[in-house]
């Protein structure tokens, strides 16, 4: 399986908890501070780990001055202080991370992923994609 197929796997995987968190955050009855804190919590070793596998394994091959490779390495950080906030309990940011980051999959997807399957060899993206699997089989 190349990187990219496992990189658009790692989100299919993900979009149905961001868009139940859009959604609860969203309600009139607010979620309790406690909530959004354990939320935030589970959630962000998960997209930490996933945004630097990305980065460490596909984006640093890419051309650096390409403004989309540019734009989601940015979104990266914008997305790990989201996570953060929400972590003290923040609904409005928890509300802001899923949604910035079901954009953020589109983007990827329409944007990066194609730029590196035009980019890199298929046998380098089949073997970053082997790592990829290896990584996420160890929790990495």
């Amino acid at each position: 399986m190349k990187v990219t197929d496992a990189i658009r796997a790692d989100h299919r995987t993900l979009e149905p908890w961001l868009e139940c968190l859009f959604r609860e955050a969203a309600r009139d009855k607010a979620p309790q501070p406690g909530w959004v804190k354990g939320v935030a919590q589970v959630l962000r070793p998960v997209v930490l780990r996933h945004a630097e596998m990305e980065t460490r394994l596909l984006f640093r091959l890419l051309p650096q001055d390409e403004r989309w490779v540019i734009h989601v390495t940015n979104e990266h950080r914008e997305i790990e202080r989201l996570l953060d906030a929400a972590a003290d309990g923040s609904r409005s940011c928890l509300r802001h991370v899923a949604n910035l980051l079901l954009g953020h999959f589109d983007e990827e997807e329409k944007f990066v992923l194609p730029l590196a399957e035009r980019t890199l060899p298929a046998a380098a993206l089949e073997a970053l994609g082997r790592t990829w699997a290896q990584e996420a089989a160890r929790g990495r």
